[in-house]
């Protein structure tokens, strides 16, 4: 059924190029909204993605999964949310979310959960959603602090962090280079966040190697190394304007401000350089706070705080 002229569609295979297409030329998109990452661990989840259309023309996807009463978007992701394409327009998301509206009392679904992309991945702005959620009586219900900076070099950068960091790298040399090593990186990674956090990566290796045989130019592995051993690395998401650290390890008798020393080296570097450089949110993973010696290594090196929020909607 049309609601305010729009059609919605669940997700079926057979539409998966239309999907990805769209999510590529989207305002807000990124390579985690196409079907071959969410679909790699569609095991996991009961998945109710959905396309809203005014006739045959495509004004947004919402990549989402079911659980019980909820439509979350999404679990699997840092952050979903509507994509939209370039001619929508600000009637459209209000007719878009009406439409959402009646999907959600037609299949039993009490509210929606709703992360939406943070605004610095965007190619131009869209948070037209944020207003109509507010406007509809949705709540933000969580709230984490990321962290990151205008690429390549941060404005906020002290002279004396870079002076310690150029000292830094006198004291402790290290080669920079890229890695196509899966299992070697997981090794360090896992042995890291165990010691570190008590925590496991969210990917298993074999996941990630998967990811990287389809997004082979999006996620890629950099690591330091010492006198040929390995002792710190970066796992890099690449966006058309992000650079997303999605995971980083250093060995325990190496100096903190290795990481950062290697994080600012992406940052930098021509083939990962990118408008923005995204750090990830400082979580700790034991009690869900924010792991204040972790956001101030970030805030040594430049980057700032900026927003992740979830929003829960219970329209009546």
């Amino acid at each position: 059924m049309a609601v305010a002229g729009v059609q919605v569609a669940r997700f079926e295979p057979r539409r998966g190029a239309a999907w990805d297409e769209f999510v590529r030329r989207s305002r807000n998109g990124h390579f985690m909204l196409e079907r071959g990452y969410l679909d790699y661990h569609a095991h996991r989840f009961q998945d109710e993605s959905l396309l809203f259309l005014r006739g045959e023309r495509l004004l947004a996807l919402l990549p989402a999964h079911r659980r019980g009463e909820a439509l979350i978007s999404h679990d699997g992701l840092p952050f979903a949310g509507l994509a939209v394409g370039p001619r929508t327009l600000h009637r459209d998301v209000k007719d878009v979310f009406e439409a959402l509206r009646g999907h959600l009392g037609e299949n039993g679904l009490s509210r929606l959960l709703y992360t939406p992309t943070p605004h610095f991945y965007h190619a131009t702005p869209f948070e037209d959603d944020l207003h109509l959620l507010h406007r509809m009586g949705a709540r933000c219900t969580a709230m984490k602090l990321s962290a990151g900076f205008p690429g390549p070099v941060p404005d906020c950068l002290s002279a004396q962090t870079a002076h310690h960091l150029r000292r830094a790298g006198r004291k402790h040399p290290c080669v920079f280079r890229e890695c196509a090593d899966v299992a070697a990186f997981w090794a360090h990674l896992e042995e890291f966040l165990q010691e570190r956090h008590g925590a496991k990566p969210v990917h298993s290796a074999e996941e990630m190697t998967l990811l990287r045989s389809r997004f082979p130019d999006r996620i890629r592995m950099v690591v330091a190394e010492s006198r040929g051993d390995v002792v710190a690395g970066l796992l890099l998401y690449l966006t058309d304007r992000a650079l997303r650290v999605q995971y980083s390890f250093r060995r325990g008798d190496q100096p903190p401000r290795l990481l950062a020393r290697l994080c600012l080296h992406a940052a930098s570097h021509p083939e990962y350089r990118r408008s923005w450089a995204d750090f990830g949110t400082s979580v700790d993973p034991r009690t869900g706070e924010t792991d204040e010696r972790l956001l101030v290594s970030k805030e040594n090196m430049g980057a700032r705080g900026v927003v992740v929020q979830t929003w829960t909607w219970e329209p009546r």
